[in-house]
């Protein structure tokens, strides 16, 4: 998903339902960061994620030669590539359970 078919989708959502949350949050161990919307329709509540994240160009491995001990993996970034998706989660009452986000990238 695009971030001009983002835009499209969020104004869309906020047109026709009543949103309770929305904002953007830094992602965690990489650069980039997640736009989101929460939304109460007739079929319940979702939350949509625009994630818009920099590609991993590498990654590294180490590890130590004695038995137990931890290995390490190293990833690295692209300054100037960022890849992007949309995640859909739909609230059951307890807790937000991921779901196919097909049905809100193609509305």
């Amino acid at each position: 998903m695009t971030r001009d078919r983002w835009e499209d989708v969020r104004e869309s959502i906020e047109e026709k339902f009543e949103v309770s949350a929305s904002g953007e949050e830094p992602l965690d161990g990489r650069p980039g960061s997640v736009e989101y919307i929460e939304f109460t329709t007739p079929a319940g509540t979702f939350r949509l994620e625009f994630v818009d994240a920099a590609k991993v160009t590498g990654i590294a491995t180490s590890s130590g030669r004695k038995m137990g001990t931890a290995g390490r993996i190293a990833r690295t970034f692209s300054e100037s590539e960022y890849v992007t998706r949309l995640d859909a989660y739909r609230w059951d009452g307890t807790q937000w359970v991921a779901m196919d986000a097909s049905a809100f990238a193609n509305a």
